[in-house]
């Protein structure tokens, strides 16, 4: 399978300290920080025997805390792709924790969670999702009268744009996360995808909902080589099969009609 997530779930060059350490103090979670002398790893992170020993190890001497009860502390810099970044964009960080995710910054900034967790999910909205507004109150309807029909719902509060968090070429994520309860679960895994709205939009469907309106996320394609991760819009697997398994003709020069 190809991610096709602008930030993959499998991604090298995460850098990493337990949030104890003395290199993880002070403004980590800003873009300008020097992290050159954290430790380097690739997502995802497993809380297996390793990955403890690892945080005991560079946690300061005097901390005698369990492994379990330590935060740590993660960062990675990543480009958005040319073209992909508008003010009417919008983007999904989805993160996964078994344990949880005490903070997620972007470029500084802290985002907010969509919703609550489930099993281990987290996902974070840039920009992030509008609060609802509060119901309207039902009008009482007396004996023999008709009620009143409700009022038209307020329109939806407009946030501010994917330009005020994320920006053309560097950025940089940072996370917080504490360790799950059983060892060998998943630490911390993060991935990023555009959130596509459709071009064509239904007939039928309201102008107070249309913002809502988007597309299913793709994350994934299926390959089974890794002509098609590079060669895109086309089948490449009938262009230049490597195991002569398929092959693309011209039926009407190939295979000419006989009489």
């Amino acid at each position: 399978m190809y991610d096709l997530g602008i930030l993959p779930e499998e991604a090298r060059g995460w850098r990493f300290l337990p949030a104890g350490a003395k290199g993880a103090a002070g403004d980590w979670f800003q873009p300008s920080f020097n992290d050159k002398k954290w430790l380097v790893g690739a997502t995802p992170f497993n809380w297996d025997r390793e990955m403890q020993t690892t945080v005991v190890e560079n946690s300061p001497a005097d901390d005698s805390s369990p492994a379990g009860e330590r935060l740590v502390n993660f960062r990675f810099e990543f480009e958005l792709p040319p073209g992909v970044l508008k003010k009417e964009s919008k983007f999904k960080f989805e993160v996964q924790a078994m344990g949880s995710v005490v903070h997620l910054w972007l470029n500084g900034r802290e985002l907010k969670l969509d919703d609550r967790v489930k099993r281990g999910r987290h996902e974070y909205s840039v920009p992030p999702l509008p609060e609802k507004p509060p119901a309207a109150p039902k009008a009482a309807a007396g004996k023999g009268i008709a009620a009143a029909p409700p009022p038209p719902p307020p329109p939806a509060p407009k946030g501010p744009p994917a330009t005020d968090f994320l920006r053309p070429g560097k950025n940089v994520i940072a996370a917080q996360v504490k360790p799950p309860a059983k060892g060998g679960e998943i630490l911390f895994q993060l991935r990023l995808d555009e959130v596509k709205r459709p071009k064509d939009l239904p007939v039928e469907v309201d102008e107070s909902v249309a913002e809502e309106v988007v597309e299913k996320i793709v994350t994934h394609r299926a390959v089974v080589c890794d002509l098609c991760s590079k060669i895109g819009g086309i089948p490449a697997c009938v262009h230049a099969c490597p195991h002569d398994a398929a092959m693309r003709v011209n039926a009407r020069k190939d295979f000419p009609a006989t009489y």
